[in-house]
């Protein structure tokens, strides 16, 4: 868990809350790499029905309140 607000890359962000960018409403949660599409998989953190796929070393904001 983070203590502070920071922008990583999403690899090192796996199992943590986290926006796509700093002003951001959504809030997702970042549960692991999926080998068959190579991209990192992020549920919503309000609907588990609903997830994204983004590519590795992409930039997401961790470390706030949720």
């Amino acid at each position: 868990m983070l203590d502070h607000e920071t922008t990583k890359p999403v690899e090192q962000l796996k199992g943590e809350y986290v926006k796509r960018k700093p002003e951001a409403r959504k809030v997702y949660i970042v549960n692991g790499y999926c080998r068959v599409s190579r991209r990192w998989e992020l549920t919503d953190a309000e609907d588990v029905n609903r997830c994204i796929y983004i590519k590795t070393g992409t930039p997401l904001f961790a470390g706030f309140t949720y």
